[in-house]
């Protein structure tokens, strides 16, 4: 009987995964990016990813910022800033590396990030570079003394890593792969789908490359739901339950 109780306490333990919405943009030369969108408590967890697989040669391929809209507006702060899991520093002669959160900003407010074709608004922003739209106070994490929004450093390059020089602007660390933000002030019960108006940025620069992570890249990726845990938790414990019977009238 024992032995049925703690396995019908370890399934009911089991954290329900949350639901997630993907965006990506991908064009035929070298920028191509995925942001994943994730409810996590009262959290949004955003996984930014340079997805382009070759080495990184120019200062105009590094993924630096990530823009977009939700439709009810929240007014959500800023987590953490981390790498993601299984990426890593790269570009960084003399290890010398601070945390990615004092270079890594967030701003819940109007930007209009491509005058160029007229005003064009998001209201909620990502970026390792300032692009005349975040100041040092909008990082993750504050303090230091080096510049904390300096050009493209600390921006993403794809999963080859980068053969940039060392020297000049981009002497410090990039990162290779991915980073992951976590929002705090979500709503328990928010609704990813109104999420939207996705926008991608590489370079340091509103006039460099920017990219749509538009409808037609939109994903939705549901998750058990915490009733279908619990029946199957049920139905596992029912088993041994049953098992237990069969045994006794064998004995």
């Amino acid at each position: 009987m024992k032995k049925s109780r703690l396995i019908f306490v370890a399934l009911l333990a089991i954290p329900v995964a949350s639901h997630a919405v993907i965006f990506s943009f991908s064009d035929p030369g070298v920028h191509r990016a995925t942001a994943e969108f994730t409810l996590v408590g009262n959290q949004i967890k955003v996984v930014l990813t340079n997805t382009y697989a070759v080495a990184t040669t120019q200062p105009n391929q590094i993924l630096t910022a990530l823009f977009w809209d939700v439709a009810s507006n929240p007014s959500w702060t800023a987590g953490t800033a981390n790498l993601t899991a299984g990426s890593t520093w790269v570009n960084d002669p003399h290890n010398t590396h601070e945390s990615a959160g004092k270079h890594w900003a967030y701003r819940h407010g109007a930007m209009d990030i491509d005058p160029t074709s007229g005003v064009s608004y998001r209201n909620y922003g990502l970026s390792a570079t300032g692009l005349g739209l975040f100041g040092d106070n909008d990082a993750f994490e504050t303090g230091g003394s080096n510049p904390v929004l300096n050009g493209a450093d600390y921006g993403i390059t794809g999963n080859a890593g980068s053969t940039l020089p060392g020297g000049g602007p981009h002497s410090d660390a990039l990162i290779c792969n991915s980073m992951t933000f976590f929002l705090n002030g979500a709503a328990s019960n928010f609704d990813l789908e109104t999420i939207g108006n996705v926008r991608f940025l590489w370079g340091t620069n509103v006039s460099e490359f920017q990219g749509d992570g538009g409808s037609g890249n939109h994903f939705f990726t549901p998750a058990p739901e915490p009733a279908t845990m619990g029946l199957a938790a049920l139905a596992v414990s029912g088993a041994f339950a049953r098992r237990r019977r069969v045994s006794r009238k064998t004995a």
